[in-house]
């Protein structure tokens, strides 16, 4: 029987270890191909960044609006700086009625809510694509601005009813 090539390497790769089995030198290569693939911002912790907080609106979200919240919100920025970045945008959750979902991520521009969209504009913020939201409770959400070569995360808003990125149209 003629042994098979470990799927996705190539021979060349197979013939540099020709004394190890194809499995360990696969298993070596997809681990080599993982670490390359892998932007070295996603194995870092997130930085914070107060620069772009918007703490001059008010309307139906707001940091106005963190109230007694202040305390669990921080501790969630707390225990979100012990992870790293893929270990945060691997997190999910399972809604009642659906798959697996992910509980923090980037979302279009074009997809927030009229006001949050125009309000970018006022902050001279609309050239960005897209904001990216952590997931703090049920409804509760941080929005801000994730800056991938860094790992920094620019605070924005406070959004305590999920009015910024509304489920509901």
């Amino acid at each position: 029987m003629a042994k098979r090539r470990a799927k996705n390497v190539p021979a060349v790769a197979l013939a540099d270890h020709a004394g190890e089995s194809g499995r360990s030198v696969a298993k070596r290569m997809r681990t080599l191909a993982k670490v390359h693939e892998t932007p070295d911002w996603y194995r870092a912790t997130p930085a914070w960044s107060f620069s772009l907080i918007d703490h001059e609106f008010s309307g139906e979200w707001g940091w106005d609006k963190l109230g007694q919240r202040m305390g669990p919100v921080f501790d969630f920025l707390k225990q979100m700086e012990s992870l790293t970045w893929k270990d945060i945008t691997d997190q999910s959750y399972r809604p009642r009625t659906s798959r697996p979902t992910q509980k923090h991520h980037a979302i279009p521009q074009d997809k927030l809510c009229r006001d949050a969209q125009d309000r970018l504009v006022e902050l001279e913020l609309d050239d960005v694509d897209e904001l990216f939201r952590f997931r703090t409770g049920f409804k509760e959400r941080l929005w801000g601005i994730h800056v991938p070569d860094s790992g920094v995360f620019c605070l924005l808003w406070w959004d305590p009813n999920h009015r910024v990125y509304p489920l509901d149209g």
